[in-house]
């Protein structure tokens, strides 16, 4: 849990230069800020592939 946080902090708060971690802070961003009934991944768009929820 404490990998989780420490990532959910960053995610919010660090300005990345890697492709890598830039890409998971915007999917972060749109899980949070975009549309609240779509965009469930913390981090990865594959489940809401999946259930169509992107």
């Amino acid at each position: 849990y404490l990998f989780y946080d420490i990532t959910h902090y960053m995610l919010h708060h660090a300005q990345f230069k890697n492709v890598l971690w830039k890409r998971l802070k915007q999917q972060h961003m749109l899980h949070h800020y975009d549309d609240s009934t779509k965009k469930y991944g913390v981090t990865s768009d594959l489940w809401d592939k999946v259930f169509h929820t992107k």
